[in-house]
C-alpha cells in the first residue's frame, strides 16, 4: 500500500524537484534584473512565487524538497547579507526578513508532514508499524537486495480472552505482548501489527530466525496478569509462527507475507 500524500515514484519526485530548481533560479534572475534596472514592486511578487515553488517541492517530497528549498533560500539570504554589509544599503532588509519567515514556514510544514506520515504507518495501540508501514519496510529491504526473514506470528486464542475479559483487558494484553516481543527482538528486526492479533517481524538475514522465533513464542507464553473489572485475571496465550526468507522464497513483499502465513499453518502448534 502506498501513502496517498505525495504518492509519486522516486524518479518523478526527482524530476519535479529539478524543474522546481530551474523555475526558482529563473525567478531569482528576474529578481536580480529588477534590482539592476530599478523596477520597483516586482521583487516581492517574484519572491512570493519562489516560496510557492518551494512549498510545491516540499509537498511532493518533504525530505528532498525541504533540503533543496532551504539550500536555495540560504544562498539568497547569504547574498542579501553580503549586499547589506558591503553597501550599507538597507534595501534588501525587507526581502531578508521575508526569507526568514519562509524558512520558518517550511520547517513547520516539514514537521507536520513528518507527523502525518508517521501516523499513517503506526498502529495507535501498540506503537508498532501497521500494515502500511510493514509494506514500506519490506520494500525498503527488498531494494537493498540483502537477505532477511519475515516471521508471521498469530495469537491463536486471543479472541476468546478478549471476548471473555473485555476489550480493555484485551488491549492491555496486546500492549504487554508487544513489549515482550520487543524485548526479544531488540535491534535485530522491526515488528509490525497487521491485524487484531497478528504480528509480523522483519528480521535481519544474519540472525537465527528459528531461535528468535522460539524465544518470542516462549516469552509470549509467560503468564499475563492484568487488571479487569476491578480484579486481577491470569491469561495464557497460544500462538503460531511461520517463517519466509528473501530472496529464496520470494522477492515480492506480498508473497513473502503470504508464504510466512502458509508456513505458520504447516508448523506444529506452539502451546504457550
Amino acid at each position: 500500500e502506498k501513502l496517498k500524500m505525495r504518492d509519486l515514484s522516486k524518479k518523478k519526485k526527482i524530476i519535479f524537484t529539478i524543474l522546481g530548481v530551474i523555475v526558482w533560479m529563473g525567478l531569482q534572475v528576474g529578481i536580480v534584473m529588477c534590482d539592476r534596472f530599478g523596477i520597483v514592486g516586482y521583487n516581492g511578487v517574484l519572491m512570493a512565487v519562489q516560496f510557492v515553488v518551494c512549498l510545491l517541492m516540499v509537498w511532493m517530497d518533504y525530505k528532498l524538497g525541504a533540503i533543496v528549498s532551504l539550500v536555495m533560500i540560504s544562498i539568497s539570504m547569504g547574498n542579501m547579507v553580503m549586499i547589506l554589509l558591503r553597501t550599507k544599503n538597507m534595501g534588501p532588509l525587507p526581502g531578508l526578513c521575508n526569507m526568514v519567515i519562509y524558512v520558518v514556514s517550511l520547517l513547520l510544514l516539514c514537521r507536520q508532514f513528518r507527523i502525518r506520515e508517521k501516523a499513517t504507518v503506526t498502529d495507535f495501540l501498540t506503537g508498532l508499524q501497521n500494515r502500511r508501514g510493514l509494506y514500506r519496510e519490506l520494500n525498503a529491504n527488498i531494494g537493498k537486495e540483502k537477505p532477511f526473514y519475515v516471521i508471521y506470528i498469530d495469537l491463536e486464542n486471543f479472541k476468546v480472552i478478549n471476548d471473555n475479559c473485555g476489550h480493555t483487558y484485551g488491549d492491555s494484553l496486546l500492549q504487554l505482548v508487544t513489549e515482550r516481543m520487543k524485548e526479544i527482538v531488540g535491534k535485530r528486526g522491526v515488528l509490525s501489527r497487521i491485524g487484531g492479533d497478528e504480528f509480523v517481524l522483519v528480521a535481519d538475514g544474519d540472525c537465527d530466525a528459528v531461535d528468535i522465533t522460539e524465544k518470542i513464542l516462549d516469552k509470549i507464553c509467560e503468564k499475563a496478569t492484568l487488571a479487569a473489572n476491578f480484579t486481577w485475571i491470569d491469561s495464557y496465550l497460544t500462538a503460531f509462527a511461520g517463517i519466509s526468507r528473501f530472496p529464496e522464497d520470494s522477492s515480492d513483499a506480498e508473497s513473502l507475507i503470504k508464504y510466512a502465513d502458509i508456513a505458520m499453518y504447516k508448523k506444529v502448534k506452539y502451546n504457550l
